[in-house]
């Protein structure tokens, strides 16, 4: 039988970050399919539909990148 590992408070701290992080990004990547569909449905033209595209894009883009870069940070704490 394998002990649990003890961790400090910092890296409580650090795991409930990361995990709050994935999970805007889920619910993000949600929301921009949504978006996604709603922005195609309603275009007019190739440019509208391309607008709807990229702003759905961006909606996953920015949360994924900023929870990575936060992982990141984390994952070199706990190798200190």
């Amino acid at each position: 039988m394998t002990v649990p590992e003890k961790r400090s408070a910092s890296e409580v701290v650090a795991l409930i970050v990361v995990a709050v992080c994935w999970m805007t990004t889920i619910v993000a990547t949600c929301f921009a399919a949504v978006s996604l569909f709603a922005g195609l449905r309603e275009a007019n033209g190739a440019p509208q539909q391309a607008a709807a595209a990229a702003m759905s894009a961006a909606m996953v883009v920015i949360p994924y990148v900023f929870t990575r870069s936060v992982q990141s940070l984390c994952v070199t704490m706990w190798r200190r």
